[in-house]
């Protein structure tokens, strides 16, 4: 079971060669975020994006692994259909909350994590600029969308998710909220050189530092 926050920014080697591809940038969900397809990466040095499917990508504690590069296809790509950051809704017009993070194993998305609750794809009636729960499988209201029952894939998972709710993970788009934030980990320039370390403060010479390095996206992900 993986969660998409800590595979975001994860850095993957080749097998075959024991290069350095690159580090995961987004993660590719179908558009009903029933599944996982794939994952987008980015070369450090060429700045390339490049799509791996699902399936040929094993993940380890701190890195992620393929075995070979021919299954990199290299290019632009359309919507991602990253939910991370949506609001959801019922079709009740109950506010439900903004997705926090998304829980999936192999190809199949387990739960999906908001500020308020817990939810699963099944459940999704819409999915577009915001997430509606609803009718499309069954009826659902605020009150039982909340409290899933005891046989769900919720209780194999209830560990990670209290954490998710009680410590919500900060997500921007303007680099400006950064400022005064704390780096959880260390991030490292084109040239595997440290340029921000854990727990340093971020200002805005960081910022433009991980801009030069195209690390900015990652910080996002990396700090609180």
């Amino acid at each position: 079971m993986e969660k998409l926050t800590q595979i975001i920014s994860k850095e993957i080697y080749c097998l075959n060669n024991g290069k350095k591809v690159g580090y995961i940038l987004n993660i590719f969900f179908s558009a009903q975020l029933d599944k996982v397809n794939g994952f987008i990466i980015v070369d450090d040095e060429s700045f390339k994006t490049a799509f791996i499917p699902v399936d040929k990508v094993s993940f380890g504690a701190k890195f992620a692994f393929i075995k070979s590069l021919d299954c990199l296809t290299y290019g632009e790509f359309g919507d991602c259909h990253n939910p991370v950051h949506k609001l959801v809704f019922t079709d009740k017009f109950d506010d439900l909350g903004i997705i926090l993070d998304v829980f999936f194993q192999k190809s199949r998305v387990l739960c999906l994590i908001t500020s308020k609750m817990t939810f699963f794809p099944r459940q999704i009636s819409v999915a577009g600029d915001a997430v509606i729960l609803g009718k499309k499988k069954q009826n659902l209201s605020a009150q039982n969308v909340f409290k899933p029952n005891g046989n769900e894939v919720i209780v194999s998972v209830s560990s990670a998710i209290n954490e998710v709710v009680t410590t919500p993970i900060r997500l921007a788009s303007d680099e400006r909220s950064l400022i005064g934030k704390s780096a959880m980990r260390d991030v490292f320039g084109l040239n595997n050189e440290l340029i921000i370390r854990k727990y340093e403060i971020i200002d805005q010479k960081k910022i433009n530092i991980a801009k030069k390095h195209n690390k900015l996206n990652m910080l996002f992900y990396s700090c609180k």
